[in-house]
């Protein structure tokens, strides 16, 4: 069966740091209501320890690295900078999503004066025009934002607008896309999201379901004829702020779990220290019991979460438009 292989894999989600300034409703984040959970905004991944474990004599077909994490704002890490230095040197494309409420223009405009060279995309999380942009976003300031896109945009960096639709601002949909063209960003792409417990907007609405996150396999999920991984059909794998090397962002929730009975897929392998790059290198993180045992899930009893994303199509859409 084919498994995740550093010589073949293209594609590595980056989640940087635990660390957001913003506060949205619906966020792994903010399970608590408008509180941080406590074992938040307290890591972030050394710089040191990626440019170990992540080279291009291990990953020979590398593509692309995407800081894109599920509970992180990747300019909040204080060495971004440096980490877009480090990726531009090995010759990939580098990605970061924001929500653009961090810094300032000045250096938003020494970032895109960087990267105007090399490969790269920026994505701007930006749910709507003028304050209502703000409105999911908590803690957002669209002025700001924008200023800073502007700025990163007039220096030559490549930004995309990213817009979630929700049932308040699908709306403006069109006039998001209108000013995304004058204002110079080089793509939008709009989000029908997998979640709707925020107002979020499915393109299909018969695909609504209860959004439980867990790590078990489900004797109620009905007969799977076929499971086929997104992420291992697009070479991909995702690295979470506390250095566990995972095979997607929708399992990222048993690192962050502990020993929650309700998600306890990585305790029922080998234990989360031999996921972690921190204590060993990918090509055996890549060998362990651990993605051993989900891809021979798949064959008779697939996790649940492995359902929902990959078999029932529980998972984001995206529409992308280019722009220029």
């Amino acid at each position: 069966m084919i498994m995740w292989n550093c010589s073949t894999v293209e594609w590595i989600d980056i989640e940087s740091t635990s660390y957001c300034n913003l506060k949205c409703p619906g966020c792994l984040r903010q399970q608590l209501g408008t509180r941080v959970k406590p074992y938040l905004n307290k890591e972030k991944l050394d710089l040191d320890l990626l440019r170990s474990r992540i080279t291009k004599d291990i990953f020979p077909n590398l593509k692309n690295l995407s800081f894109c994490g599920t509970i992180d704002e990747p300019i909040s890490h204080p060495q971004i900078m440096e980490i877009a230095e480090w990726v531009t040197s090995m010759g990939v494309h580098l990605n970061i999503n924001t929500n653009g409420s961090l810094r300032t223009p000045k250096w938003w405009r020494s970032l895109g004066t960087f990267l105007a060279p090399y490969p790269h995309s920026i994505f701007f999380g930006i749910d709507g025009v003028g304050e209502l942009s703000e409105r999911y976003r908590i803690g957002s300031d669209w002025k700001l934002v924008r200023n800073n896109a502007r700025a990163f945009i007039y220096a030559g960096g490549k930004a995309i607008w990213q817009y979630i639709a929700f049932e308040w601002n699908e709306h403006q949909i069109e006039d998001a896309r209108n000013q995304s063209v004058s204002e110079g960003f080089a793509g939008f792409r709009l989000i029908w999201s997998h979640r709707d417990k925020s107002g979020e907007v499915r393109k299909d609405s018969s695909k609504r379901i209860d959004d439980t996150l867990s790590g078990l396999p489900t004797k109620s999920s009905p007969p799977i004829h076929k499971l086929s991984c997104r992420y291992l059909e697009k070479k991909r794998l995702f690295l979470s702020h506390t250095g566990h090397l995972l095979p997607c962002c929708h399992l990222v929730s048993d690192t962050l779990k502990g020993n929650d009975p309700n998600y306890t897929l990585l305790w029922k392998t080998e234990g989360k220290n031999n996921n972690s790059i921190t204590h060993h290198d990918i090509p055996t993180i890549l060998d362990n019991d651990y993605y051993h045992g989900i891809i021979e899930s798949w064959n008779e009893k697939p996790f649940d979460r492995c359902v929902k994303t990959c078999s029932q199509s529980i998972h984001d859409e995206f529409e992308d438009t280019v722009l220029s």
